[in-house]
């Protein structure tokens, strides 16, 4: 007869290496956390270093973190007046880039998705490339590019696919 005590005890058995790996695993998962709610700019300031562009608003600022030149993050921070932050949420996600298109100003596009990783000049077409990577719903990294013109603002966009094999992470 199978004692079923024994058999639930052999499958919660952890090995030692199993839990190293999930200790590991949930320690690189706490530091590539968004900035928190509530946080000071204190805190933020000593926990991610000075922001990449803040924007002021009416209500406050609203404080860019990017990932780097190859990262496929950017949070966008809102503080209110007292310094607080009240929301915190990647902005380069697939909804928010389909918000930007022809007509916005640079301004708009700044304020809502925040500072390129590149420009790109080009001066026959009176315009700048502004070029962000992110990673689509099917987890592909993409980069974005937004056609700034010097009088008109946002010109037209672009995304492409940059890598062909899907990270699994």
């Amino acid at each position: 007869m199978i004692n079923k005590a024994e058999t639930a005890a052999k499958f919660l058995r952890i090995s030692p290496v199993a839990i190293a790996a999930t200790l590991c695993l949930s320690l690189l998962n706490a530091c590539a956390t968004q900035p928190g709610v509530g946080a000071t700019e204190t805190a933020l300031r000593r926990l991610y270093g000075e922001p990449a562009l803040v924007i002021r608003l009416d209500s406050g600022a609203r404080w860019f973190y990017t990932s780097g030149p190859l990262g496929v993050t950017t949070y966008a921070v809102d503080m209110n007046k007292d310094g607080i932050a009240e929301r915190a949420q990647n902005v380069l996600t697939h909804t928010m880039l389909e918000k930007i298109g022809a007509g916005i100003t640079a301004e708009a596009v700044l304020a809502s998705i925040g500072p390129p990783y590149r420009q790109v000049r080009f001066n026959n077409l009176g315009a700048t490339a502004w070029d962000y990577r992110y990673r689509d719903t099917w987890g592909y990294a993409v980069e974005f590019s937004v056609m700034v013109g010097d009088k008109y603002g946002v010109t037209s966009t672009v995304s492409r696919r940059i890598d062909a094999i899907r990270n699994e992470h």
